[in-house]
């Protein structure tokens, strides 16, 4: 499965039967741009792990370990914070130039092996989503090349039919992904 594959399903939705002729670059760019979508509706979890001296405490929301960890980690957008696998509650307390604070509450003090997960963006070159979802990223390239094709269209009504189209095809991908 790859961005080839989702370019040829999104043409066989923006092109008549008959004839098929799209724009190369404009169908390109449509694929980053629904990959972008694609990536903030469903973020790939990357993770990165860091050793980090834990100093303990305690406050409003419990006992806790304070650890220095390199903002290289991503942990400024860390959707969860692991030890020994275990999911912790987390809180970023301050950021520095090349340190952020974070309160990883419920660990034990001590030099431990954090693991950082954030969202990332999915690489076209390396497809990182689940194969089932090509042809709603499909779909999403294709409203969003329909959508540009609007915009150069001088004839008003044709304009509103190709967005009608475009926006349709963007629900019904959008809606699948939320469910």
């Amino acid at each position: 499965m790859s961005a080839d594959t989702i370019k040829t399903l999104a043409i066989g939705l923006i092109s008549p039967p008959s004839r098929v002729r799209h724009h190369e670059a404009l169908l390109s760019s449509a694929l980053r741009t629904a990959l972008a979508a694609y990536s903030a509706l469903q973020p790939c979890l990357t993770a990165e792990s860091v050793n980090a001296e834990g100093i303990a405490g305690s406050d409003e929301l419990g006992a806790y370990a304070e650890f220095q960890v390199p903002l290289s980690t991503g942990v400024v957008y860390a959707t969860q914070v692991t030890l020994g696998g275990e999911g912790y509650r987390h809180r970023l307390i301050s950021c520095g130039p090349s340190n952020a604070s974070v309160r990883v509450y419920g660990a034990l003090a001590g030099t431990r092996a954090l693991t950082i997960w954030r969202p990332g963006p999915h690489d076209p070159a390396v497809p990182t989503w689940p194969p089932h979802h090509e042809a709603l990223i499909a779909l999403m390239t294709a409203s969003f090349y329909l959508n540009a094709l609007s915009l150069q269209e001088t004839d008003p009504t044709r304009a509103d039919l190709i967005q009608s189209l475009a926006a349709a095809y963007y629900g019904r991908a959008a809606t699948t992904l939320q469910m």
